[in-house]
């Protein structure tokens, strides 16, 4: 193992957790508040932010709506304020109003332990997938335009979404890795997950599956081709796991497979070589690790 040590650092920020019946706000204006936010996305990355935020439908209508944390590494509070009040004076024009709270600290230890929320990963009734999409989507506004109503056409059509405002460029005289270079590149990550339940017919669960893999994600890869996904938390029926994870790096990788492990002795669905493999007895909608693994 190799481990970079970090000097200690401020972290600023905020936070908030609200819905949009406890805003008394209209569905329409809180688009438009998310709206504001995700068009800002390339100022806030500039300033290397690291920006959470989570929505998904509620029962009866409306939604929920959380950012934990929107963070800055290496900024003051007072500097963190001045860049996000265009966007808070946007949203209270827009009668958007989901309680700030801002907060400082001398570590990202403390920022992680106080501001993140526990996740939880990996559920028998939910599944997942997620895209990274590029700095160019948003450089042409007709893009930009269509790439952001593709997300939110998503959230729309009963997806919970998890998007990440980044900026991971790779610092100077980082070694290379095999890290997906759509990394590298990346404005906007979205996890996009659909949900069911164990009363849930099987043919409904079936639908459901096939919804997230062959439509709402492919949405997100319309408007991002070329780019990619990230290995945790993505979606195991991806047909075009090879570029939506792994990118240029694949054949570089499947070299160094079939060298270091000739018979595959180490197998998991999405990993480098496994689409030498299959196993039986599945449901055509998802793979489960419970048959028997062979050859093709």
């Amino acid at each position: 193992m190799t481990v970079k040590v970090h000097e200690k650092m401020v972290f600023s920020g905020m936070t908030w957790d609200t819905t949009t019946k406890e805003m008394n706000i209209t569905d329409d204006t809180f688009w438009k508040a998310i709206e504001a936010y995700w068009q800002r996305y390339p100022e806030f990355s500039e300033a290397k932010s690291y920006g959470y935020c989570r929505m998904s439908s509620l029962e009866g209508g409306g939604y929920a709506w959380r950012g934990l944390p929107f963070m800055i590494p290496g900024m003051k509070l007072v500097d963190f304020k001045n860049l996000v009040q265009p966007l808070l004076d946007e949203w209270a024009a827009l009668g958007v109003d989901p309680k700030i709270e801002f907060f400082e600290h001398d570590s990202l230890y403390q920022a992680w332990t106080r501001h993140f929320p526990t996740s939880v990963v990996g559920k028998p009734y939910g599944r997942t997938a997620n895209r990274l999409l590029p700095r160019k989507n948003w450089e042409d506004a007709a893009l930009r335009n269509k790439t952001i109503q593709a997300v939110r056409s998503v959230v729309e059509d009963g997806a919970f979404l998890v998007h990440y405002n980044i900026n991971a460029d790779a610092p100077n005289n980082t070694a290379d890795s095999a890290a997906n270079p759509a990394w590298r590149d990346v404005m906007m990550f979205n996890i996009i997950g659909l949900l069911w339940d164990a009363e849930t017919p099987e043919s409904e669960v079936s639908q459901i599956n096939n919804k997230l893999t062959n439509d709402l994600t492919q949405r997100l890869k319309d408007v991002s081709p070329g780019s990619g996904g990230y290995l945790n938390e993505g979606d195991v029926m991806d047909a075009d796991f090879a570029q939506s994870f792994y990118g240029s790096n694949y054949d570089r990788l499947l070299e160094i497979k079939k060298k270091v492990d000739p018979n595959d002795v180490f197998w998991a669905p999405t990993a480098v070589g496994s689409e030498n493999w299959y196993i039986t007895d599945q449901d055509e909608y998802v793979t489960k690790q419970t048959g028997r693994l062979c050859r093709k």
